[in-house]
């Protein structure tokens, strides 16, 4: 059949740094779609209005929700001519959205089905990434708030952290 891969506009993460590789993927498989947004910060709410506008509906999103994320240096201090002082280094942080974001998101692209990945829960990451995620990690709360938000409105919604078969 068809198939169709779209750029969308991509925000957050990456430290608020201007980053211009930053983008989320729509995919359309003949009359399913899945919008991939690892990572994205919903800092801007009427961005995900006017996608939704140009897109219509989205059968299936895939989130991060990594909420309070790396300090800025974790990844991009080989980067600065010099080390980020504390308040600078913490003011730009790694993260993705948090509850009222990615609700906000899910709420304007209207899916059937809403994953939130890329978290780092992976046994093996932990070790990469340092995250110790209990019950009361911002990151879950917020994940399991979506998941409850989408379940209430009748969707399918999981946080994944192994694997996962999509029927497109």
């Amino acid at each position: 059949g068809s198939a169709e891969v779209v750029a969308l506009p991509f925000l957050g993460e990456h430290g608020d740094l201007r980053i211009r590789s930053k983008t989320g993927w729509l995919i359309r498989f003949g009359e399913r779609s899945v919008l991939f947004a690892a990572d994205s910060t919903n800092i801007s709410p009427t961005m995900y209005t006017k996608v939704a506008e140009v897109i219509g509906p989205v059968d299936t999103v895939f989130i991060g929700m990594e909420s309070i994320g790396a300090a800025a240096s974790w990844i991009y201090g080989p980067l600065y001519g010099e080390p980020l002082d504390r308040r600078t280094d913490q003011s730009r942080r790694l993260n993705g959205s948090n509850f009222p974001q990615a609700r906000e998101i899910v709420d304007a692209l209207e899916p059937d089905e809403v994953y939130v990945y890329a978290m780092g829960l992976e046994p093996w990451m932990g070790v990469v990434m340092a995250v110790d995620y209990d019950e009361s990690h911002p990151a879950i709360v917020d994940s399991d708030l979506l998941v409850r938000h989408v379940q209430d409105k009748g969707g399918t919604a999981e946080r994944l952290h192994l694997r996962r078969t999509l029927r497109l």
